[in-house]
C-alpha cells in the first residue's frame, strides 16, 4: 500500500518514463516477488525494464539485475525455459560490463545451475556450479558461506 502511493507520487511529479520510476517498479515487484504475488511482480518488472532500456540502455548493469529478478519470478512459476532465457541475457550483460571473474557472474551461474537441476539437467548444473565456485573461492576463500552454499548446493 505505502508503494502504491509512492507510485502515485512519482508518476504525478516524475512522469512514467523517469529512471526513478524504474528504481521504485523495481523494489515494489521486489517486495511482490517475496511475497509471491508473481503475476503482479513481472507486471512492474516488465514497466521497470522499459524505462531501463530507454533511459540507460540495453547493456546496462541495472537491465540485467532486472533481467535476473524477472528469471526468478518464472522460475518461482515453472516458467523454467523463460527463466533460462533472461537467465543468459543477464550473464550475458555480466560478462559483457564486469568480467568472467566477478562475484555477479558466479550468483548468475549458480541461478542457472539451479534451473538446470529443475529440469533434470544435472550435468549441465553441476558444470555451471563448478563455475560459480571457482569464481567464489578465488574471490571469497575456501572459508566463505557463499562457498559452503555453493558446495551444498553441488552435494
Amino acid at each position: 500500500e505505502l508503494y502504491e502511493k509512492c507510485l502515485a507520487i512519482r508518476l504525478d511529479t516524475l512522469g512514467a518514463k523517469h529512471p526513478d520510476m524504474a528504481r521504485t517498479y523495481h523494489r515494489m515487484a521486489s517486495v511482490l516477488r517475496d511475497q509471491g504475488a508473481f503475476d503482479r511482480a513481472m507486471e512492474l518488472y516488465e514497466k521497470c525494464l522499459a524505462i531501463q532500456r530507454h533511459t540507460v540502455g540495453a547493456k546496462h548493469l541495472d537491465v540485467a539485475t532486472t533481467y535476473g529478478n524477472m528469471a526468478s519470478v518464472l522460475q518461482a512459476q515453472g516458467a523454467l525455459d523463460r527463466a533460462m532465457e533472461l537467465q543468459e541475457k543477464c550473464l550475458a550483460i555480466q560478462l559483457d560490463t564486469l568480467g568472467a571473474k566477478h562475484l555477479e557472474v558466479a550468483s548468475t551461474y549458480g541461478n542457472m545451475a539451479m534451473v538446470f537441476q529443475r529440469q533434470g539437467a544435472l550435468e549441465h548444473a553441476m558444470g555451471l556450479y563448478e563455475k560459480c565456485l571457482a569464481i567464489r573461492l578465488s574471490t571469497l576463500g575456501a572459508r566463505h558461506p557463499d562457498v559452503a552454499t555453493t558446495i551444498n548446493a553441488m552435494a
